[in-house]
């Protein structure tokens, strides 16, 4: 089971890099950067 919110958030972020590509203009958005690894434990 994910994280509704991040699966929601991932295909809005690509659809933005979309809709600035088609105008020629790049999308530089500042934001965190989060890698986790393994599960989560009790």
């Amino acid at each position: 089971m994910g994280n509704r919110g991040m699966e929601e958030l991932i295909p809005l972020v690509n659809r933005l890099q979309d809709a600035f590509s088609a105008i020629g203009q790049t999308c530089d958005l500042d934001l965190p950067q989060i890698a986790v690894v393994g599960g989560q434990s009790a």
